[in-house]
């Protein structure tokens, strides 16, 4: 698939509920590119659901940020505003963790996706920044995101964000599991 370079007329705003079938289209077109490129999709990204990308757009506890390049999404982004208790129910992580996070306030880096023909033009790092500043405006403990040790690009874009990896965790889906880093960045009550 050829590369295009619209750096300059791609612009970022948050995403609404009339962007949903357009985020669910441009999710499986990555999918698919994942599908032809590795037979271990789910070991880079699980797909978020409609339900789950309708939450998204509408609870007020979360951010989606889209990518556009003439009005047509090509990348996407959620950030997650919650306390522990609602955000870890899916992942199996170590005591030291729990009692890390217990009673904190969070943000989580939950998804972000770049179409084949828009990748190495740095949109993932342009959104994750938008989400962290989002994030960091905030009163939070930590911003903290999954991801897979075999997402290399991912792993290596939130190393130089700053963020360390605190832990390895299971993310359970449909009673498959797989294997997670948990990373975090201090937020501001904790000291940045």
């Amino acid at each position: 698939m050829a590369v295009v370079n619209h750096n300059s007329s791609i612009k970022i705003r948050r995403c609404t509920l009339s962007d949903l079938d357009a985020i669910l289209a441009m999710q499986e077109i990555v999918i698919d590119d994942l599908r032809m490129k590795s037979e271990f999709v789910e070991n880079i990204y699980i797909p978020a659901s409609h339900s789950e990308i309708e939450r998204f757009l509408t609870d007020d506890n979360m951010c989606v940020l889209g990518a556009f390049v003439d009005e047509e999404i090509v990348a996407f982004a959620v950030g997650i505003f919650s306390g522990y208790r609602e955000t870890v129910t899916e992942l199996l992580i170590t005591e030291r963790m729990k009692s890390i996070l217990e009673n904190k306030r969070l943000f989580w880096l939950e998804i972000c996706i770049v179409l084949p023909a828009y990748q190495n033009q740095k949109l993932q790092k342009r959104l994750q920044s938008e989400l962290l500043n989002v994030a960091l405006g905030a009163d939070i403990d930590y911003v903290v995101v999954t991801v897979s040790p075999d997402n290399v690009i991912s792993l290596n874009n939130l190393l130089k964000d700053g963020f360390r990896i605190m832990d390895i965790t299971i993310y359970k889906v449909e009673g498959n599991a797989y294997k997670r880093y948990l990373m975090f960045l201090k937020g501001k009550s904790t000291g940045t």
